[in-house]
């Protein structure tokens, strides 16, 4: 599986670590500088 994640941040912002997780239910999870965001995917977004 590929899976691309862009991951945007305001200018300024050093992303010193980034991790992404993905489970079986298609829920993405990434962390920048400890800030979690998840994301639901669908079949939509072409990465299922």
């Amino acid at each position: 599986m590929v899976l691309r994640i862009d991951v945007q941040v305001e200018s300024g912002v050093r992303v010193t670590d980034a991790a992404v997780t993905v489970d079986g239910e298609g829920t993405v999870a990434f962390s920048v500088d400890g800030t979690i965001v998840v994301t639901e995917l669908d079949a939509d977004d072409g990465l299922l």
